[in-house]
């Protein structure tokens, strides 16, 4: 079964399964690899974004946005705009900040929108008339209260920042972003001032869009009851004939409540809204009034909540949380699948943004699936390579010759895991590759010792002789082990010979025969003996030809035009003459 699809349903997340048979999983794995072909690491985890249900690289670089924003409302005195998708935040910054609006009409809908901006910032603040959010991340606007005309207000460095709606339209992501990078932006100003804005249009029964405000802002202002006093409500869309009985709806919807509501935070919410509508209801005319006169009520420095650090904290939805924690458990299982398969790219690919997310959400459940993928992985990785070096040593270490397929073997096994290397900067414990070729390093070394501990044994040289000369043709970096050993034995004939001439003038027959016999035993691996001399012969003769050759270079261009052009060469000395002669000789024998 493979994760088809995620959905909710009111406050329940599930997880919708489909069952495939063997080929549609192949063919499944084989299309992600080859949207891996060619692409680095951040390009592979970008294209499987795309299929995820929550996107882990968009959310990182959103709270990125975020971060940037700090920089820009680091000790100033910010005016933060809160509420819901479509509660028209970004119109009323804009109106604010000194935008000219003016009424349109959007597929046949009312819409007030931006048409001269004077403040250049405002270019990233976008209004739509649609109920989807245009704001993907906190946008910083600063603004000069004197040229807006506000001068009797000695507070200066005033930022007005946009936000995206909490439980936002764009997806997780963003709610996400918004809950921990605005969060930690906020927490870098002097002082803060939070603005609700609630819309006719989304008031719901019972003023639900302030119920569902609250029980995101009791968890970033905590006690939130401390703070209402900084607290400002700003009614937007509002019919005219509506607006004065903005504060009976709220006093009557609040007095309804006392009996059956549980919540004291949306109570208190809903009370200190009543207090401060009572005297005075923000609801501007966005065509008409001055933005002037509503900042001279925001901009009281009397109202904004200090020391912002110690009490805004940073926070994740319940339904986020669920798609956080949902999309780390599949990132888990394709992590396995990819190392089952050796598609190592994705597996570092998928282990990176598990590091990147839970550097910024410093979750448990993502530290723990984590770890889990880690301690698996190292697992198998171990696993694999310690079943690998014994096959390899048992056939090193057989009685019998070995197969050129068990190098071959082995030496894959090698190149995979040199593939995966890049992986162990999560996989600290992980075997590292190189063990494979010092395992072999030892091998080798073993067997030359062990030869010498059998040199009256042609049997048991031949196959140690064998799989020296296999090791060294799949591991040219082992060859010379195997002329160390083939050396080794022709030191031993070198020695049977001199000891049967000196046995032969002693007249000591018997030994002169026993060092015959041994001689004889050895000579029947002549073709071990015979590859090295013909080796060194060749050697040799190519080192005195090419001594012997002018422009080397000059005749393999020729040669490419010319099959039949000549090559200036050196006169022969008497001595290479000689050793060409000799060599010439001996091949011919």
């Amino acid at each position: 079964a493979i994760w088809a699809e995620r959905y909710k349903d009111s406050d329940t997340c599930c997880v919708r399964l489909k069952v495939v048979d063997r080929d549609d999983e192949d063919d499944y794995k084989k299309k992600e690899i080859e949207a891996c072909k060619g692409k680095s690491f951040a390009s592979i985890s970008k294209t499987f974004a795309e299929k995820e249900h929550f996107n882990i690289r968009l959310m990182l670089e959103l709270m990125k946005k975020s971060e940037e924003a700090a920089s820009e409302i680091k000790d100033k005195n910010v005016i933060l705009f809160l509420g819901g998708t479509g509660t028209g935040k970004s119109t009323l910054i804009h109106f604010l900040a000194g935008s000219k609006m003016e009424k349109q009409a959007v597929d046949d809908k009312p819409h007030i929108a931006p048409t001269k901006i004077i403040n250049k910032a405002l270019h990233n603040v976008t209004c739509r008339a649609s109920a989807k959010s245009e704001t993907k991340y906190i946008t910083a606007v600063p603004i000069d209260l004197k040229e807006l005309g506000v001068l009797s207000i000695k507070l200066e460095n005033v930022v007005l920042c946009d936000t995206p709606g909490f439980e936002d339209t764009n997806g997780p992501e963003v709610d996400v972003a918004n809950g921990m990078g605005i969060i930690k932006a906020l927490q870098t100003c002097k002082s803060v001032k939070p603005v609700v804005s609630i819309s006719y249009t989304a008031l719901g029964n019972r003023m639900s869009c302030v119920r569902e405000l609250v029980l995101t802002l009791v968890r970033v202002i905590q006690p939130i009851q401390d703070h209402l006093s900084a607290f400002a409500y700003v009614f937007t869309k509002f019919p005219g004939d509506k607006k004065e009985s903005i504060h009976a709806l709220v006093d009557d919807i609040y007095n309804s409540i006392q009996e059956e509501e549980k919540d004291e935070g949306y109570k208190a919410l809903l009370e200190n809204i009543a207090d401060q509508t009572e005297d005075k209801v923000l609801a501007p005319d966005l065509l008409r009034d001055s933005p002037k006169i509503l900042l001279k009520e925001l901009v009281n420095a009397q109202n904004f909540i200090k020391n912002p650090s110690k009490v805004f904290h940073s926070f994740l939805t319940v339904k986020s949380t669920s798609a956080v924690n949902l999309q780390v458990e599949k990132h888990k299982a394709n992590i396995l699948r990819a190392f089952k398969q050796h598609h190592y790219p994705i597996v570092q690919a998928k282990l990176d943004e598990l590091t990147d997310l839970q550097s910024a959400l410093k979750s448990d459940t993502i530290e723990k699936i984590y770890r889990d993928c880690i301690n698996q992985l190292t697992q198998d990785w171990n696993t694999q390579i310690n079943a690998a070096i014994h096959t390899f040593n048992k056939c090193m270490e057989a009685s019998h010759s070995i197969n050129k397929e068990d190098i071959l073997a082995y030496k894959k096994t090698i190149d995979t895991f040199k593939s995966a290397d890049p992986l162990r900067k999560h996989l600290s414990e992980a075997i590292c590759a190189d063990a494979l070729i010092q395992n072999v390093d030892h091998q080798t070394h073993h067997l030359i010792k062990e030869m010498e501990k059998h040199m009256g044994n042609e049997l048991e040289l031949q196959i140690q002789l064998d799989k020296l000369e296999q090791v060294g043709n799949v591991f040219p970096k082992f060859a010379p082990a195997y002329k160390e050993a083939c050396q080794t034995l022709a030191k031993h004939l070198t020695n049977y010979v001199n000891n049967a001439k000196e046995c032969l003038d002693n007249y000591n027959f018997e030994e002169t025969r026993k060092n015959l016999e041994s001689l004889v035993k050895v000579l029947s691996l002549q073709s071990h003996l015979l590859l090295m001399c013909l080796r060194k012969l060749t050697d040799e003769g190519l080192g005195v030809i090419k001594k012997a050759i002018k422009d080397e270079s000059n005749f393999h261009k020729e040669e490419k035009d010319d099959t039949f052009s000549f090559f200036q060469i050196e006169k022969l000395g008497k001595s290479d003459i000689e050793q060409l002669e000799m060599n010439a000789d001996i091949l011919e024998r």
